[in-house]
């Protein structure tokens, strides 16, 4: 049965499928040594292009595009799963949203930057409740500007104000909130490299950014270089900010983490040559000297678009999209630099033309909790280990969470309106997956 008409299946299914997840957790809370099954949800029905991450208590909090009224939506879920109902969905502007980067503040509310129209401007989403469902604050730090369509990362400063790597056209821009909620029209905007796309960020140990991006050339989106910019103070100001090359080859779409060392350890797709994943693991804070321990764990067909990185233990964790055979893909390297021999790689979701956009974040327990892009739908993998190893129990499907007929409209036109929408967002990325690919 397609998953579009999920929404209509019998009242039985419905109900094995909600005891299904009572029992799986059930397991999981009568004994955390004891393995739950690997999970996946549909958190929405013609949706996508989402930022995850988990809340003290293991739950997902996850920010994401509707395909019906393009509008962002906040889903926080009351346990692990998102199943049993009860779960929170907001939304808070009324214009479009898409590209969001969520964290969590000190109190647990969500922080959201993404871009929206008109001009796809950046906004900034910081919520005054843990589930969004007030008058939060939007705010627009960057009036000026729009974006391209690439990702935005934000981090939190130890001050709880965000710090934002964006690329309005053909350059990198870091901006620096000098208060939590980014109002006042006076943050700090610093422009860096031109020709620039898909930054990812993290702070190192003084609060200086540290950005991979790449850098591409000749107005060919999906080619380019890899490059490690990393500032020498908060706000990426006054110059003086090293910038390098560390892989001589294509590198696009990187996902960067730093070790307890402060090296930075990216995942990143080689595009339009060999179309691989590769995991790079800098020996210095700048990733110079071009000796960095560089691999690449994954070369089977067309793998390695659009990674996203976790480190367990200093351990690169990847969800990546497998091009070839339209899969999501989970990577467990068994050592720091990701060496080859004997890392584990499972292919998730196979049913479906699955992988794109993926979120990943490891929960408490160190197993992997990853967001993605399901053909028209968007997804929830919980991993019953730490491989995810289809041996711990296979994949079971749980309850859509925000099934269709939750928008008011009529079955009938909810479907005509999402059949139109989804081929549209299925040629768009068609489109960009060429871009990147040439």
């Amino acid at each position: 049965m397609s998953r579009r008409t999920q929404a209509f299946v019998p009242a039985t299914r419905t109900l094995l499928l909600a005891l299904v997840a009572s029992l799986v957790l059930a397991v999981a809370a009568a004994d955390s040594a004891h393995a739950a099954p690997n999970t996946y949800t549909t958190l929405s029905a013609y949706a996508g292009g989402s930022s995850l991450i988990i809340d003290a208590a293991g739950n997902p909090v996850v920010a994401y595009r509707s395909a019906l009224d393009t509008r962002l939506k906040m889903l926080r879920c009351n346990d692990p799963y998102c199943t049993g109902g009860g779960e929170s969905l907001t939304s808070t502007d009324p214009q479009a949203g898409q590209w969001p980067s969520v964290t969590l503040d000190t109190a647990g509310y969500p922080v959201v930057a993404y871009y929206t129209t008109v001009y796809d401007k950046l906004k900034l989403l910081h919520c005054n409740d843990a589930t969004c469902a007030g008058t939060e604050t939007i705010s627009t730090p960057d009036p000026g500007n729009f974006l391209l369509e690439f990702p935005i990362s934000m981090v939190l400063d130890a001050s709880g104000n965000p710090v934002i790597a964006y690329t309005p056209p053909y350059e990198l821009r870091i901006l620096h909130c000098n208060d939590p909620l980014c109002t006042g029209a006076d943050e700090s905007i610093t422009v860096h490299d031109s020709n620039a796309g898909a930054p990812s960020m993290a702070l190192d140990a003084s609060g200086n950014p540290v950005v991979a991006y790449y850098k591409f050339s000749g107005g060919v989106f999906g080619t380019g270089q890899l490059r490690v910019m990393h500032c020498n103070d908060p706000n990426c100001a006054g110059g003086g900010e090293t910038v390098t090359i560390p892989d001589g080859g294509p590198g696009i779409w990187p996902s960067l983490k730093l070790d307890a060392s402060g090296f930075p350890v990216i995942a990143y797709y080689t595009g339009s040559t060999t179309r691989d994943l590769k995991v790079m693991h800098c020996n210095d804070v700048n990733c110079s000297g071009t000796n960095e321990a560089t691999n690449t764990p994954d070369s089977n067909g067309d793998v390695g678009a659009q990674p996203s990185l976790a480190l367990d233990g200093g351990h690169p964790r990847v969800s990546y999209r497998d091009e070839t055979n339209g899969d999501l893909k989970l990577l467990r390297c068994n050592d720091a630099d990701c060496a080859p021999g004997g890392d584990p790689i499972v292919s998730l979701d196979a049913a479906a033309d699955s992988g794109e956009r993926s979120s990943l974040r490891l929960d408490a327990s160190g197993y992997p909790a990853v967001t993605f892009d399901s053909g028209s739908d968007l997804k929830l993998l919980r991993c019953g280990s730490s491989v995810c190893a289809d041996g711990v129990g296979g994949l079971t499907e749980l309850p859509v969470v925000v099934a269709p007929e939750a928008s008011g409209l009529s079955s009938v036109l909810l479907i005509a309106i999402a059949a139109i929408t989804a081929g549209a967002i299925g040629l768009a990325a068609t489109l960009r997956l060429r871009r990147a690919r040439r």
